[in-house]
Parts: structure tokens; sequence; C-alpha cells
């Protein structure tokens, strides 16, 4: 529990039980995302996909939970200057004395994703790409990558004069590193970036020249790995149909 945030104590407590029957819901897909009230705040709670049973082992005796991850990241994120949605708590529950199900919870966060470039066909000017490119690189100056870095998981916000200010969220799965991450480790962090090709290579082509590699280069190598992964995923989904 986020001791900034003692007043909430009693809601987190009685979340688990709560969660079916109350919130409203923003997601429902593999993981659910509601959101909540809880002394005037608005609040974001995540309910982690149900474990299969190898996995409530490991995350009972050998690994961090989803949720833990969220939230010590996203306190060690702030430390490190990088905005992300305030952490409130994590909750962790158990079944038979296993691991049974994971919950997050922080503050909500109303400012809008990048994604809406995507999916609502917007166009995202020079100065935007190359501001994105340059945040990028912070957090990569800093020895952190996401994970899961596209568009979707970074908020924005038009701050007037040229001055675009960014947040991460869903950072469970990010890493860090010891210093600059290396080209590989680069282009694995930012092979998601967004599914539109034509943007993709704008944002690539940005970064590539902030770090002084050869922009097509870059761009192709990171295309590579687009085209690898849906290679990927394609076979699995042949296998699955075989059986």
């Amino acid at each position: 529990m986020n001791p900034d945030y003692q007043e909430c104590m009693e809601f987190v407590q009685s979340l688990p039980a709560l969660f079916e029957r109350q919130g409203d819901i923003l997601h429902d897909g593999r993981n659910t995302v509601k959101r909540f009230d809880c002394q005037g705040r608005p609040l974001i709670v995540k309910r982690f996909k149900l474990p299969l049973w190898f996995q409530r082992i490991a995350y009972t005796f050998f690994r961090s939970t989803k949720a833990r991850k969220a939230y010590e990241k996203a306190m060690r994120f702030l430390a490190l200057g990088i905005d992300t949605p305030r952490p409130v708590a994590y909750i962790e529950t158990t079944s038979s004395g296993l691991f049974d199900r994971g919950y997050f919870i922080s503050e909500q966060d109303s400012r809008p994703s990048c994604d809406c470039f995507d999916d609502l066909g917007q166009e995202m000017d020079e100065q935007m790409v190359e501001r994105l490119a340059e945040y990028i690189l912070s957090l990569h100056r800093l020895g952190v990558l996401h994970g899961d870095l596209n568009l979707s998981n970074i908020l924005y916000e038009n701050r007037g004069e040229g001055v675009w200010h960014f947040a991460l969220i869903d950072i469970n799965r990010a890493v860090f590193v010891e210093g600059m991450p290396s080209y590989q480790q680069t282009v694995d962090d930012m092979w998601r970036i967004t599914h539109t090709r034509a943007l993709a290579r704008r944002i690539l082509l940005a970064y590539a020249r902030l770090r002084g590699w050869g922009e097509e280069a870059f761009v192709e190598d990171v295309f590579a790995r687009i085209r690898y992964q849906e290679r990927q995923k394609r076979w699995r989904r042949k296998v699955l149909k075989r059986r």
C-alpha cells in the first residue's frame, strides 16, 4: 500500500469482494480494467487474468506477480522522474495456499494515449514525432526498456509552444539495464511502436538520427523483427488449428 493513500485502505482491503459487482468497466479482455471512486479519488483497478496451475506455483514461490511488478515499477519510475499514474496499492489473493488473483490500483489519468494517431486517423505532425523520439531516447538513457512500447501505452499532453509531455502506462513488463540499451535491445523494445508502418517509419527515423545510427538500416531491422513476429504468429495459429 502506498503510504500516501492510507485513507483508501478499507476500500483496497475489500476490493477483491467488490470487483465483480461494482466499478465501471473500461476494458474486459485477457485482463479486466475498472474505474472506482475512493474518498472522491477516481481510481483504476486492473485485475490480471487467472493464472494457470503452474503459474500459480511459480508466482507463489519463485516469481513476483504482475500486480506486484506493476506497483513496484511504478514507484521506481516516479523515483526516476518518469511520469506514470501514481500507484495506490497491489493485492495478491490466495486459494489453497497458492497465488490466485492479482490486482493493481492506481490513480486515474485522463490524458489521451498516442494511439489516437493510429485509430482515429489523426496526423502526427513532425514536431510531435521528434518530441516522441526524444522521449523514448530519454527513457533509454535511464536504462529503461518498457517491454510493450506501443502508442496505446504512451499518454501525451500538449502544453503549447512546442512542448509535449508524455507518460507511460502498462509498465509491469519494463526492465532496467545498465547504461544505454544496445542496438538489438532497442530494436526489441521498439518493434511494437505502432501497426501503422508509415508512422512507425517516421518515429524510427527520428530516433535513429538522435542515436547517430544509420536511419534506413535501423528502420529495416525493426521492420524485419516485425515480419519475424508476424510469421511466428501465423505459425502458432496453424499449429493450434491442427490440434
